[in-house]
């Protein structure tokens, strides 16, 4: 499923545009060209339609959104849909206040997107959005204590299996694919749901990791043009399964001195050095 991966993305070299978080946009474009792909970044509403024409894919990021940048965002949803562009939304932060719940709200209603990308707390303010669900005791970005899911023994457990239904039915009924990043990441569609094993707790002390999951995520999509809905999920299990292994390579080789900085750049070293015999090789992944 991950034969060839990273050479089909460095052969077509897609470009992504990326309508993404003020903090991490620079982390974003490095990634994304580090790994293989192109990207362009506009804050415009004027130009998003001549951009999402000549991009292979979307990225939206609600990190920083406003009444502006939300103008933006939903421009290049609606012609990513109309274009049959490929579009990852990344759901920064939702369940956190009402503007983050009815941004989402107007996006999903205006657009079709190919990913919807969360932590455990954010997909399941998702899950819950018809009603107006705000997350007790939310830390922003960062997912809840009692939501997490750390091994893939949790996965066997009752309230697990009942959410992780929810979130099947809910990407059958929105037509896409959901990921749910953590210690373990899931990749759920409306039939399956797979984990990845791979990846390091060092990249939780980064800032920015989960927003260059998402160009990278992206950036995989945009191999397949026009947009079709049967190779989403390989796509996204290969974007998600060669992000972790760079960050599994790259806590291996720095020092017990270095810290997040010099764990970053070697994360953006390992997207530009990484091999598709590197991913046959450390890819842990499994149905569920």
């Amino acid at each position: 499923m991950l034969k060839n991966a990273i050479s089909k993305l460095r052969e077509i070299k897609p470009l992504v545009l990326n309508i993404t978080n003020e903090v991490t946009i620079n982390d974003c474009a490095s990634a994304i060209v580090a790994v293989g792909g192109s990207a362009i970044m506009s804050s415009e509403v004027l130009e998003i339609e001549d951009l999402v024409k000549i991009s292979s894919s979307v990225n939206i990021n609600i990190g920083t959104v406003n009444k502006e940048s939300f103008k933006i965002m939903n421009m290049a949803a609606s012609c990513a849909k109309e274009y049959r562009k490929a579009s990852v939304l990344d759901l920064v932060g939702l369940g956190a206040t009402k503007y983050r719940n009815e941004v989402v709200k107007k996006l999903l209603k205006n657009s079709n997107f190919s990913v919807l990308k969360g932590n455990v707390s954010e997909i399941k303010a998702l899950v819950n959005l018809g009603e107006d669900y705000i997350l007790r005791d939310s830390s922003g970005v960062d997912v809840r204590n009692n939501d997490k899911i750390e091994k893939l023994e949790d996965l066997e457990n009752t309230s697990v299996k009942k959410f992780l239904l929810s979130v099947k039915n809910l990407a059958e009924r929105l037509h896409c694919i959901i990921i749910i990043t953590g210690a373990i990441d899931l990749i759920i569609n409306k039939d399956e749901i797979y984990a990845v094993e791979n990846g390091h707790p060092m990249m939780s002390r980064v800032c920015g990791t989960g927003c260059m999951l998402s160009g990278i995520l992206a950036a995989f999509l945009g191999i397949n043009l026009p947009c079709s809905k049967e190779n989403l999920k390989e796509y996204s299990l290969a974007a998600v399964c060669i992000y972790d292994i760079c960050g599994e390579l790259a806590f291996e080789s720095i020092k017990e001195t270095d810290g997040p900085m010099t764990y970053k750049k070697k994360l953006i070293d390992f997207l530009y050095n990484i091999k598709d015999e590197d991913i046959e090789k450390r890819a842990k992944y499994c149905l569920v």
